[in-house]
């Protein structure tokens, strides 16, 4: 104990209303310092201990609770008891005041001050609810109900004046009533008229170490494997899937899946969800096959005069360098006198040109692009049909 200036446990009487410090032996340091009067340590009306370690019960619980447990020593305080789930309904059980397990018996103590009708609200019907829980359990309920009416079969009414020996005697004359157990020293209890744990009591409500025991933990049923649903790539993909998905060992990276490409390369662990929404059709030849492919030499004159025809029509070209292929080809169809193949902008129309590559069975670039030879493929067979043309006539 700590006080003001001058203030120390030798010169401070147990009834003074001094505030001074307070600090719990019980938890080795553990548990914070706390500030009360000493009246407050020593009335027995008002005596609190450290925070962290008071109790959720009342003095007269208390009481009770040890003064029984002269007779029932398996009795424990504070029980956490498991029953089955109510719909609607989030806790997996109720917290009784006193449980004895192998007995199936159940001790609660309703005081009048917060059961009763001048609390901040009556409890009685979710005392009968509890009860009925219980009872529907296989619990033998007995309430102690201290001047209140009874709410159950078992219920013991005492008066708020009662001692907790009287209250006691009561509650262990009710068991003795139901049978349910041999209580062979409750006679010389009875005749003795006093508490008999009254240094339990005193100990425990001076702050002795309490941790009630927690509810058990309901097992959880082992977790079934989630079903992957497998997709199928694009009718333009050249991949093909070997074997369903699996899943992915990055957490919400989606599935994968192994798959066999064109050129029979196996490529595994590739994510399902790329593959079908078309970003990756291929093990990576496909982009190297249109890389691949050589572009063929065009003659300086023909650019120099494509390029100049262009800049007259307004197309935008650089002044050097290779030139687009589709002007160069749209240059090719104007100089022959075939206008009629080109657009309003003097160029082929794209449309024109992917028709052909279809009909022609082509293979596109990656992402669906036109290559440079398409261009020119394209207007070298409107030429190779006009050269033909005058052969028919003929």
């Amino acid at each position: 104990m700590r006080g003001p200036a001058s203030r120390n446990t030798h010169n401070t009487t147990v009834g003074s209303k001094i505030e001074v410090t307070w600090r719990c032996t019980s938890s080795q340091g553990e548990h914070e310092d706390w500030p009360a009067p000493p009246n407050r340590r020593t009335a027995k009306a008002l005596r609190s201990g450290c925070l962290k370690c008071s109790k959720n019960v009342s003095a007269k619980a208390l009481a009770l609770y040890h003064e029984l447990r002269t007779h029932l020593p398996a009795l424990e305080l504070e029980a956490p008891i498991p029953l089955d789930p109510v719909p609607g309904k989030r806790y997996r059980g109720v917290r009784v005041d006193m449980w004895e397990e192998a007995l199936q018996l159940v001790v609660e103590f309703d005081g009048w001050k917060t059961h009763g009708p001048e609390s901040w609200r009556d409890r009685a019907a979710d005392d009968r609810l509890k009860t009925e829980r219980l009872a529907a359990a296989c619990q033998t309920v007995i309430r102690v109900r201290e001047d209140l009416d009874p709410v159950g079969p078992h219920d013991v009414v005492v008066g708020s004046g009662w001692s907790a020996w009287k209250v006691a005697a009561a509650v262990l004359q009710r068991v003795q009533q139901l049978g349910l157990h041999p209580l062979p020293g409750l006679a010389s209890y009875l005749e003795h008229g006093t508490e008999t744990a009254a240094a339990d009591v005193e100990k425990a409500l001076l702050g002795m170490p309490y941790r009630p025991r927690q509810f058990p933990k309901a097992s959880k049923a082992p977790a079934e494997p989630r079903q992957l649903k497998a997709t199928e790539p694009p009718a333009d993909s050249w991949l093909t899937p070997m074997g369903p998905p699996y899943a992915n060992p990055k957490k919400r990276a989606g599935s994968l899946r192994d798959y066999q490409c064109r050129c029979k390369t196996v490529v595994t662990g590739l994510p399902q969800a790329e593959v079908t929404r078309g970003n990756t059709k291929s093990c990576g030849c496909r982009q190297d096959a249109s890389r691949a492919v050589p572009r063929g030499r065009v003659d300086r004159e023909l650019t120099q005069a494509a390029r100049q025809w262009a800049r007259k029509a307004g197309t935008e070209v650089r002044e050097n360098g290779p030139l687009d292929a589709r002007v160069l080809a749209s240059y090719q169809l104007h100089a022959v006198g075939m206008a009629s193949f080109l657009g309003d902008d003097n160029l082929i129309p794209e449309g024109a040109v992917r028709g052909w590559v279809d009909d022609e069975e082509i293979t596109l670039g990656a992402r669906g692009r036109l290559p440079r030879h398409t261009w020119l493929g394209y207007a070298a067979s409107v030429l190779a049909q006009l050269a033909k043309a005058p052969d028919e006539d003929a």
